[in-house]
């Protein structure tokens, strides 16, 4: 059946060995057949074609373990990174905004969707959301203190954030640098 295959894909995704995760979890999709959509299995096939870099695949891995039923928000905020990372702006604020009105405290979700605003050009709005992404995050630390949780996920977070929009602005500043991203930029002189 599909278990066994389902489980050690699950481990190996774990581990990030995707190379071998990648067989596992197709056999498991292939045993558990077309009338049966393994949502789990695709949404962990998604993470590992992102993993080896193949977001086109990703993409449709994360869209089937939708229609599946993995409705989670780190799922939408994935299904937006992957657009974002094949330089499709346009879908990725989509699928982030459509996302958010289901999740709209979600950091994750808004980071990954301000990113893509950033990408697509929108200068003025990715600061709004970046302004209003900081304002939430504040709000939900200071609800976090007051219940005696640990916000440091929330800080984590705005600092792997921070981190993402560095690396892009490297990215747009390099010269010889080739990527799906860049080449979408509308103005990268504007952004960097």
């Amino acid at each position: 059946g599909a278990i066994p295959h389902f489980a050690r894909g699950a481990s190996l995704v774990k581990q990030k060995n995707w190379a071998e995760a990648l067989p596992a979890l197709d056999r498991a999709i292939a045993l558990a057949g077309g009338n049966y959509l393994y949502g789990r299995a695709y949404l962990l096939r998604a993470e590992t074609q992102a993993g080896l870099g193949n977001f086109e695949a990703a993409i449709e891995d994360y869209q089937l373990a939708q229609e599946a039923g993995e409705t989670a928000p780190h799922v939408a905020s994935n299904l937006v990174w992957a657009f974002f990372q094949t330089g499709q702006f346009e879908k990725a604020i989509e699928a982030g905004q459509i996302a958010l009105e289901d999740n709209p405290d979600d950091l994750w979700l808004q980071l990954h969707t301000a990113i893509a605003i950033l990408g697509a050009g929108d200068i003025k709005e990715a600061e709004s959301q970046y302004r209003l992404i900081m304002d939430n995050a504040a709000n939900q630390v200071q609800d976090k203190r007051a219940l005696g949780d640990d916000p440091s996920n929330i800080w984590w977070q705005l600092n792997e954030a921070s981190f993402q929009l560095k690396t892009f602005s490297n990215l747009l500043n390099n010269q010889k640098a080739e990527s799906p991203v860049k080449e979408a930029v509308n103005d990268s002189d504007a952004i960097a």
